[in-house]
């Protein structure tokens, strides 16, 4: 969890990193985190409850993007 101990300012700034890091090398980005507005602005987010994946979103992704 990248930003969890971390003040809004300095959590927003390594948020722009880890997404300017994954735009500019073409990396797979996996972060784990319970802020909601950072997860709202990953392509694809999975939701865990008790070990398991309870939802994906978004529900439908375009063929070759998963």
């Amino acid at each position: 969890e990248p930003t969890g101990d971390l003040d809004n300012k300095t959590a927003e700034t390594v948020f722009r990193l880890i997404a300017r890091l994954h735009h500019d090398y073409q990396l797979t980005s996996l972060i784990a985190t319970h802020n909601l507005l950072f997860a709202r602005r990953c392509q694809r987010v999975l939701r865990l409850e008790r070990g398991k994946i309870e939802e994906v979103m978004p529900e439908s992704l375009p063929a070759g993007a998963a």
